[in-house]
């Protein structure tokens, strides 16, 4: 839910909606943020949701959403697909992502420093991404695996329907190691699918139910 303050002005087949929004907490499928502030800004073609400043136990994140929309007072408002959609999100350079582990639903726990920036614009329908991610010295356990990783880092590069992962290298268990590269796809604003090809050596693989096995290879 949101507070703040909001005016409207114009017509009521052209209204014009100006205002400042706080959210506290925040909560929207996997994402927990303590705190959401920014401004919004509506017409008769677009929903901009500009200046968002939002954070969790100290992890700061900035962005902008601008969506489009066929809003009048006299009908419920549409989002036409082929209008056109735009979101940025940054995460600072050197960030903790110890926050991480309660901020999103992905990990029981986390640790390292990393930064991100993207954008994604388009057709609402399918818009494409642009940007890059860095992830240095982390460690974290995803939930409801066994696994635990550490001293890991990757590079990311998002283009297109594609977020391109490099240099992936890290530890995990006692002695076990692990490198490689891959892929995740996007349909949209939709996760579609993700290829992540890694050479083990010594690779404890501890979440299959009474299995412990110790990988080597690709």
């Amino acid at each position: 839910t949101f507070a703040g303050d909001l005016s409207i002005a114009g017509t009521t087949d052209g209204p014009l909606l100006r205002g400042e929004i706080t959210s506290e907490p925040f909560h929207v499928y996997w994402l927990h943020l303590d705190r959401l502030t920014g401004q919004v800004w509506a017409d008769r073609d677009a929903l901009v949701l500009g200046g968002l400043r939002g954070g969790k136990h100290g992890l700061e994140l900035t962005g902008r959403i601008e969506v489009p929309m066929a809003l009048d007072l006299l009908s419920e408002p549409q989002t036409p697909l082929d209008g056109p959609f735009y979101m940025q999100l940054e995460i600072p350079p050197d960030s903790d992502l110890a926050p991480l582990a309660a901020a999103t639903n992905a990990f029981v726990r986390a640790s390292g420093r990393g930064s991100a920036s993207v954008v994604v614009s388009g057709p609402l329908a399918h818009p494409l991404y642009q940007g890059r991610l860095q992830i240095r010295d982390a460690g974290f356990v995803i939930r409801n695996l066994e696994e635990v990783y550490y001293e890991a880092s990757c590079d990311g590069e998002f283009r297109g329907d594609e977020l391109i992962v490099t240099n992936i290298r890290g530890r995990e268990g006692l002695r076990g190691r692990f490198s490689g590269d891959g892929r995740v796809v996007f349909q949209g604003l939709e996760l579609r699918t993700f290829d992540i090809r890694l050479d083990v050596d010594r690779f404890l693989v501890a979440s299959l139910p009474d299995l412990r096995v110790v990988v080597n290879g690709r």
